[in-house]
């Protein structure tokens, strides 16, 4: 269920259409004309909740809603053969009134002959508009020059992205590797960046000032996404093998012009160094589950912000590239003491938009954004003495190695596990299938190396393999939802009778936790070899 709603909205209202954007000639913040069912007093939302603005997405929901539509996958050759028609022109949606019939489609043909209408918005929103500040920026040409110092270093195969101290990127991304990587991506790739700001020259270029107001239909430039695999879904009519477009729900394989290795640095960070007992604990951080979203109203910016968690959009990159945050100031930080700067608590009362000092709202901002690119073999190093092990299970223990997968453990709502406590890298949890005369295990390691918490190896021997691909998804959520807690109940469903195994690491290290020293490998692999004999 969703973890937000909006104050004047009904319960379970649905978007049905997306009209034109407009805004107030003397002001600054962008609306969007939208079409519900049931009908609603005010008919819009504004740019800073383009995120969550899809046709046919339900808002407000008090229950569980099957999401609708026609699923398609398809694969494009490019966006360069690309044509432009209205929603009025599309034969799927001959029922279009008001200004959503004038809004712009890109239309293609997929291989199989069918028609797609792509709307324009729907395009820029899967790829750009993960935040509020990317939706609302993108409608004002400039805004990232003048708020970010971008150098490249091709040869060293680095970048360095140095964020003004004006910036109105909020600091909570800058601790998400998703938000880090598309912002990394906009910001660099020029051929993303290029089309990001192509939406605001295009609303100067073909907006129109009517009366009080500024009205635009919007329209950008894509990126030309060589080879790149849409998830979508929408309205097919079978009679004109057409596909309207209602929701991208991923892409893959998007061309990203990326070093390797991103670093990011902001005047406000501060590396934590912990003193005795670990980091500092929030003021009231009981903060709450569900947020009422106020739209058209300023945050407070001295609150602290919220994260919303829509239905998210995947994203797989061409190429893997890592991004960091990086520091200067220091501070030292202890368990157990709260921060006395933060807030008594959190209100649920919040507000996407841009923070003033005069907002009266606790903030909130909406990461939609699934980083779904293959990066676990950047982190192999990880698992060196645990890989070791594996090998020794072969070379001295007469096992085989079938499969071996390094995965990134996936983001959770109101979760921070998914990452090492360094706040910048994945943690990645290795699967591997092996197999001893002729019994098949899967096993299961996740990358404690920050030494967060102990937490044993798992020796499966699966019931069935059929849902298996499912069944570890859904162990990795309930992992990460569970603070590093194997879900026993879960691995007891999934196996034989007595058939998962908690194997413990060897101890590491007082002075050196989360590392192990490689003489008690073998030692390892001997209890190991001792355990899949049982």
């Amino acid at each position: 269920m969703q973890n937000y709603r909006f104050e004047h909205l009904y319960d379970d209202v649905c978007i049905m259409g997306i009209g034109s954007l407009f805004r107030k000639r003397d002001g600054s913040r962008w609306g969007i004309n939208l079409y519900y069912h049931p009908w609603q007093d005010k008919a819009s939302l504004t740019m800073s909740n383009a995120p969550v603005i899809v046709r046919r997405r339900i808002l407000n929901q008090t229950k569980e809603h099957k999401v609708g539509g026609w699923r398609e996958i398809f694969s494009i050759g490019s966006t360069e053969n690309w044509v432009t028609r209205k929603v009025k022109q599309c034969p799927v949606m001959p029922k279009a009134k008001g200004s959503e019939a004038e809004q712009w489609c890109f239309t293609f043909e997929v291989g199989n002959g069918k028609t797609i209408y792509l709307p324009q918005f729907e395009l820029a929103r899967a790829l750009f508009f993960h935040d509020a500040y990317l939706s609302r920026t993108a409608l004002n040409p400039d805004i990232l020059a003048a708020e970010f110092d971008t150098q490249v270093d091709r040869a060293a195969d680095k970048a360095l992205i140095n964020v003004m101290p004006t910036s109105g990127y909020p600091l909570e991304h800058y601790d998400d590797p998703g938000s880090r990587s598309a912002l990394s991506w906009i910001l660099i790739d020029e051929d993303a960046r290029g089309s990001y700001e192509s939406i605001g020259d295009q609303q100067l270029q073909y907006g129109i000032d009517s009366g009080r107001y500024r009205r635009w239909d919007f329209r950008f430039d894509p990126p030309r996404l060589p080879n790149a695999r849409f998830h979508v879904r929408g309205k097919y009519d079978s009679s004109n093998n057409c596909l309207f477009v209602f929701e991208i729900t991923g892409i893959q394989n998007i061309r990203a012009d990326v070093p390797e290795h991103v670093e990011i640095y902001h005047p406000a960070y501060q590396i934590q160094i912990q003193g005795r007992g670990g980091g500092k604990l929030p003021a009231g951080s009981d903060m709450t589950s569900d947020h009422v979203v106020h739209d058209n109203e300023s945050a407070d910016s001295d609150s602290k912000g919220a994260l919303l968690y829509p239905e998210q959009v995947r994203i797989a990159f061409d190429k893997a590239f890592l991004t960091n945050r990086i520091a200067k100031k220091k501070r030292l930080t202890t368990v157990g003491k709260e921060d006395e700067d933060a807030p008594e608590k959190f209100s649920n009362e919040v507000s996407t938009e841009e923070s003033s000092v005069t907002g009266r709202l606790a903030s909130a901002d909406w990461s939609n954004i699934e980083n779904v690119t293959d990066v676990a073999h950047l982190y192999l190093n990880k698992f060196t003495c645990f890989l070791q092990m594996m090998d020794l299970m072969v070379s001295e223990h007469g096992c085989e190695i079938k499969s071996k997968h390094i995965r990134k453990l996936p983001k959770v709502p109101r979760c921070k596990k998914h990452l090492l406590n360094t706040g910048d890298i994945p943690r990645c949890i290795a699967v591997i299938e092996i197999s001893l005369e002729n019994k098949v295990f899967h096993v299961l390691e996740v990358d404690t190396s920050d030494a967060d918490k102990p937490l044993s190896t798992q020796l499966l021997c699966l019931a069935s393999l059929e849902k298996w691909g499912i069944d570890l998804e859904n162990l990795e959520r309930d992992l990460v939802g569970a603070s590093l807690r194997w879900p026993t109940k879960k691995l007891k469903r999934i196996c034989t009778p007595g058939g998962f195994q908690s194997v413990s690491h060897p101890k590491s290290n007082s002075k050196n936790k989360g590392i192990l020293d490689p003489a008690v490998i073998g030692h390892w692999a001997d209890r190991f070899h001792s355990r899949m004999n049982m």
